[in-house]
């Protein structure tokens, strides 16, 4: 389980354990420590009462004064109230500051079962002081010898109990365990943070790892230094950019393919409708050389005819090399586009607000601007059914002419957005339209935009009058 975490979190419990162990290591070297130096304390303050006490005793015990024996005992001022036993030659009770536990002239081995393990270890004659543990009598004792005239003459045993020993390292051990307790703490909380700290660029490149394929890859927190970990983000950061440009270049060469094979079949359209148009627009002319001349027939054959030449302009526009002159555009050239538009019968449940503010002749090419146009609207109309409304609005600003567009319906999702005004990119129709629309806007220097409304979606097109023309207007 432990090695499905991930190494932000892997880090810091490896670093909380170590400082446990630690904390626990210490603590035991801490105890064995200290309760060695209390039972060496323990220990000298045994000898320094048998160092103190065993002089004033020689004399009694030489001359049997043990009244005077019990009197030095008796008066004797030592903490912890320490058991105090004088053996004579004979290793039998002479005095001891216990008279009724300890009767006179008595051997260890004849009283309590408790001071067998203490008459076994006075047994051994030695002159020197000496400490032993008594765990049946839960005291530590010291043998300290009397000497007169530099002969032994008995030993002062002098035994302190092992409850203070007790008390005072239990007092020490939980003081001990709660200042330990408190700096590993500190030293978990720092070691988790610092740890988080050192994971923290891993962790961000493995994020933008698992994000490579993203368009936008946001390298700002990956690490740069001179570590491993900054060459690492570097190289990283490299190879991200390294794939963009990829990505980009495989995206140019598929634009260009398709650019390519539009332009292959646009030429061939184009020529093969140049041919019919060209008998039209001699029929027209025949017509109004020979034919009966009505008021509403002029109107609809200047419809016609404005209709062949803006399918001439169009043919022309695909075939991107070719110039041909335009007439200038005026108000009458959107009126007629909104004539068009509404005679559809596909669009008639579609609410169309339609606003002109042109009311005099720019110097646009006409045809290419009406075709922009009738192409954006035909988009609203169609992502506008059924029962949508389309806004449609023309104006003039600072020299600049707005055509802007906008119909209620589905917005345009990221992915499409992206390749909008590319042949073949949408699904619906020829996928056509906008591309032809984004090349008649190039050709004229302006710029085109669409963006999403909150139940809808927005065209927006601009474009710049001649700079001569532009201040006349």
């Amino acid at each position: 389980m432990i090695s499905t975490l991930s190494y932000r979190y892997r880090i810091p419990l490896a670093l909380c354990l170590i400082s446990l162990l630690t904390t626990a290591v210490l603590l035991a070297v801490f105890a064995v420590s200290a309760y060695r130096s209390l039972h060496e304390h323990l220990t000298n303050l045994a000898q320094d009462v048998g160092s103190a006490l065993a002089p004033s005793l020689a004399h009694p015990l030489q001359h049997d004064d043990l009244w005077r024996a019990y009197d030095i005992l008796a008066t004797t001022e030592s903490p912890l109230s320490p058991l105090l036993i004088v053996l004579d030659s004979n290793d039998r009770v002479f005095a001891s500051n216990r008279p009724r536990a300890l009767p006179v002239l008595r051997s260890l081995t004849e009283l309590e079962p408790a001071f067998t393990a203490l008459a076994s270890w006075i047994e051994t004659p030695e002159n020197n002081i000496r400490a032993h543990t008594d765990s049946a009598l839960e005291r530590v004792f010291v043998a300290t010898p009397i000497v007169q005239n530099d002969e032994a003459i008995g030993r002062l045993l002098v035994g302190y109990p092992l409850r203070w020993l007790h008390e005072r390292f239990e007092a020490l051990a939980w003081r001990a365990l709660w200042a330990a307790l408190a700096v590993t703490l500190s030293i978990m909380l720092l070691g988790w943070f610092w740890a988080r700290r050192i994971v923290q660029p891993l962790t961000a490149i493995t994020d933008a790892m698992e994000r490579l394929n993203e368009d936008e890859l946001d390298s700002k927190n990956l690490p740069d230094g001179n570590d491993e970990v900054g060459r690492l983000g570097r190289t990283f950061r490299k190879l991200a950019a390294d794939l963009k440009l990829k990505r980009q270049l495989e995206q140019q060469m598929i634009t260009s393919e398709r650019m390519a094979a539009v332009g292959r079949l646009t030429a061939g359209i184009a020529h093969e409708i140049n041919n019919p148009l060209g008998g039209m627009f001699n029929a027209l002319d025949t017509y109004r050389r020979h034919g009966q001349r009505y008021e509403l027939t002029g109107k609809t054959l200047d419809l016609i005819e404005r209709g062949l030449g803006q399918i001439r302009t169009i043919v022309s526009a695909l075939l991107l090399d070719v110039k041909r002159e335009d007439h200038a555009l005026s108000r009458q050239d959107l009126t007629d586009v909104q004539t068009l538009l509404g005679a559809d019968q596909r669009y008639q449940a579609v609410a169309v607000d339609w606003r002109f503010e042109l009311d005099t002749v720019l110097p646009l090419p006409a045809t290419r601007v009406r075709q922009i146009l009738i192409n954006l609207l035909l988009n609203a109309l169609q992502a506008a059914l059924p029962q949508g409304q389309v806004s449609c609005s023309v104006t003039l600003h600072d020299g600049v002419l707005q055509l802007r567009v906008d119909n209620t319906g589905k917005a345009i999702d990221a992915v499409t957005m992206q390749h909008l005004f590319e042949p073949f990119a949408s699904q619906n129709g020829t996928g056509l339209g906008l591309w032809v629309t984004y090349q008649l806007v190039q050709q004229l220097n302006g710029t085109i935009q669409a963006v999403n409304l909150h139940n809808g979606a927005r065209f927006t097109v601009t474009l710049p009058l001649p700079q001569q023309q532009a201040r006349a207007a």
